[in-house]
């Protein structure tokens, strides 16, 4: 398909590689039925596919995708030494705009740190007036502009991973799938994770073994969740600069104290 008009005779479907990418990489940032349209306008045929062989290709491109993390991950985990092996990881770029108030507001945080119950001005996070007040108390001279960019940063030798679970909604009624997903961020590059929560948890290990592993500072970031516990005591918790904490918004919304 395109094309198809052009070879042999040929029962059912015969779709080239490059419609198959299209066919996966829209749906990552659309609804199918989207995805289904533009693909009709690129290649100039409107019924070029359906939704449902849309989804069909989605879900056998994910199942070979997951294969070779399964098959790579068992490799891995029966060798007895990953020395001298590196974890692959996306470059991390600067951002395009730094976390920060705008900068016009930087008078108005100066006149509203000069009051004897200093407040927020309009525009500063309640978040962010703790730091900048206990920056204050620390260092005095610190200046509003200096002020505006608080917060710690990955430094060189740390890693940071974060862990949760997400529930997805799948075609059959009050049927749901339950995913893992982890992030692990060095001050070089960062990864994603995605998947059946057991081999996510697998990746994981091997990911932040290769990233440092025991000789690392290794802050995992988590929830409430009893299986993150439970993998934190069980694999990492016997590494000396490993750490968990939970997170400030589970903190306040699970927290009975």
């Amino acid at each position: 398909m395109p094309g198809n008009a052009g070879l042999p005779e040929h029962e059912g479907q015969v779709t080239t590689r490059g419609l198959q990418e299209w066919a996966c990489l829209l749906p990552r940032g659309l609804p199918f039925g989207t995805a289904q349209r533009l693909l009709g306008w690129v290649t100039h045929e409107p019924e070029i596919m359906s939704k449902s062989q849309l989804r069909r290709w989605v879900v056998r491109h994910g199942t070979l995708i997951r294969a070779s993390e399964k098959a790579e991950v068992e490799k891995l985990e029966q060798m007895e030494n990953l020395e001298g092996l590196q974890a692959q990881l996306q470059p991390s770029k600067e951002p395009r705009r730094l976390a920060a108030w705008e900068q016009e507001l930087n008078q108005a945080v100066e006149t509203a740190l000069a009051e004897p119950n200093p407040r927020p001005p309009k525009g500063v996070t309640s978040s962010d007036w703790m730091r900048v007040l206990q920056a204050r108390r620390e260092e005095p001279e610190r200046k509003a502009e200096e002020l505006r960019r608080l917060g710690p940063e990955i430094q060189p030798g740390e890693v940071v991973a974060s862990v949760d679970e997400i529930v997805v909604r799948q075609p059959e009624k009050h049927s749901f799938l339950e995913l893992g997903t982890a992030c692990v961020r060095t001050s070089t590059g960062y990864r994603y994770l995605s998947g059946d929560i057991a081999m996510v948890l697998r990746q994981l290990f091997l990911l932040l073994t290769l990233c440092g592993g025991p000789r690392a500072k290794i802050t995992l970031l988590r929830d409430g969740a009893r299986w993150i516990i439970d993998f934190f005591e069980d694999r990492l918790a016997s590494w000396t600069f490993a750490t968990s904490i939970w997170d400030w918004y589970h903190c306040c919304k699970k927290s009975t104290i």
